[in-house]
C-alpha cells in the first residue's frame, strides 16, 4: 500500500511535507521488511554455512571438522531432541528412534544397554544418546 496516496490533495501539494513523509514512511517500510526477515535469519532449517555455525555455537554444538551443512543441521536437531528428553527410561526408545531411526538398541538385562548406530558418529556417543542414571552405554 502506498501511504502517500492517503494524504489529502492539499498536503500532497506541499513538496517539502511530501518529501519528509516519504522519507519517514520509507524508513518504516524498511524496518517492517527487516522485522519480517528475522525469523528466517534464525531458522535452523534455513541456515547455511557461517550462519549455521553460529546457530550451532549458540546452542553449544560446535561443528565437527569438514561436516557438510545437512549433516551438521541433523546433528543439531538430534542434540535438541536429546535435550527435550525427560530423563525417564520409558522415553529412551522414542528418543533413540528420533536420533537414529536406523540404529538398534538392546537391553542387556544387567543395567546396561547396547546401542548400535546406523553409521559413523560425528561426535562421542555419550554426547548424542540418552543415558539414564545408573545405566552404562557401550
Amino acid at each position: 500500500m502506498n501511504y502517500l496516496d492517503s494524504f489529502s490533495s492539499s498536503l500532497r501539494e506541499m513538496p517539502r511535507f511530501m518529501a519528509l513523509a516519504e522519507a519517514v514512511l520509507t524508513q518504516a517500510s524498511d524496518l517492517i521488511s527487516l522485522v519480517r526477515s528475522l525469523p528466517a535469519a534464525f531458522s535452523l532449517s534455513e541456515a547455511a554455512g557461517t550462519q549455521l555455525d553460529q546457530l550451532g555455537h549458540s546452542l553449544g554444538v560446535p561443528r565437527p571438522l569438514s561436516m557438510p551443512d545437512a549433516d551438521y543441521r541433523a546433528l543439531i536437531h538430534k542434540k535438541l531432541r536429546l535435550w527435550r528428553w525427560n530423563g525417564t527410561n520409558e522415553e529412551v526408545p522414542a528418543v533413540l528412534s528420533a536420533i537414529d531411526p536406523e540404529g538398534a538398541q538392546r537391553d542387556n538385562d544387567n543395567l546396561s544397554v547396547t546401542i548400535t548406530p546406523s553409521g559413523d558418529l560425528p561426535v562421542d556417543a555419550k554426547e548424542l544418546y540418552p543415558i539414564p542414571a545408573g545405566v552404562t552405554i557401550s
